[in-house]
């Protein structure tokens, strides 16, 4: 059966669990502006999934001199090719032998999974399942992402945002070390936030926030976090997607061992 319609009226996750329930075949298109993703689901499983946005495919090249890969001469370089011979601009970067297949495919499949896991944070756009038989994937798409998994983390990034963002406004957002972390293996000190948060919980739930010690991801961006040095550029040069990079760098900020640096102007990040 054909399903579409406005995800102002049903949410993102609706609609995924709906073609799962349903156990329905075809191409379950998203769209939001300028961002557009693709589910083939074969009888209610996903099969595969694809970001189709130029944005996402156009953010690779900078993402790989963010993250020390390439330089900025090197990819203005692969940019000139990529419009002369109209290949892809990290087939070209490959042939070229600057970057490996490897990293090609990491950066690829963690833009990739980013653009899927954020449909689950749109408030508006359209959503359009269309019944036909299910194709050969195409080069660089998801495959390996359970159903189960991708509603189940989908629905908690949606949940979480929205406290993540009351610390981490903007993507130009900075910050100052402001703390030395704990040893490894030992617990931290719970802040006052925590202790209310604890305190507020139902009878016999420990608050995460207060029992577990400091991540190995968290010591990363501790490790990069510098004045001059953007989330956006965090983001990229972790090499942990958009949400564990401001979900660590939230909870640094609440331990104090981070400290917003200056805010530019909030934006849909």
């Amino acid at each position: 059966m054909a399903l579409s319609g406005s995800l102002k009226e049903f949410a993102p996750a609706d609609v995924l669990q709906l073609v799962g329930r349903q156990r329905m075949t075809g191409m379950l298109a998203m769209r939001r502006r300028s961002r557009a993703v693709d589910f083939w689901f074969k009888n209610g499983t996903l099969a595969w999934a694809q970001s189709v946005s130029r944005e996402q495919r156009e953010r690779l090249g900078q993402m790989l001199v963010d993250a020390g890969v390439i330089s900025e001469a090197q990819l203005e370089a692969a940019v000139e090719q990529h419009v002369r011979t109209k290949r892809r601009l990290g087939m070209v970067l490959l042939v070229q032998g600057i970057v490996s297949a490897e990293d090609i495919e990491k950066f690829v499949q963690l833009q990739l999974r980013e653009s899927i896991y954020n449909v689950f944070l749109w408030r508006d756009g359209t959503y359009d399942f269309t019944p036909r038989p299910v194709p050969p994937p195409e080069p660089g798409a998801v495959l390996d992402i359970r159903w189960e998994q991708l509603l189940m983390e989908g629905i908690r990034r949606a949940d979480e945002w929205p406290r993540i963002r009351e610390v981490i406004t903007s993507p130009e957002l900075t910050f100052n070390v402001t703390a030395p972390l704990p040893a490894p293996g030992a617990t931290p000190e719970p802040t006052d936030e925590d202790l209310e948060r604890a305190f507020l919980a139902e009878d016999g739930f420990e608050d995460e926030a207060v029992r577990s010690e400091i991540t190995e991801h968290e010591r990363l961006l501790y490790s990069l976090a510098k004045p001059n040095v953007s989330v956006q550029q965090l983001i990229n040069r972790s090499w942990l997607g958009e949400f564990e990079t401001c979900s660590c760098l939230a909870r640094l900020v609440r331990g104090g061992y981070l400290e917003a640096r200056h805010e530019g102007e909030d934006v849909d990040f």
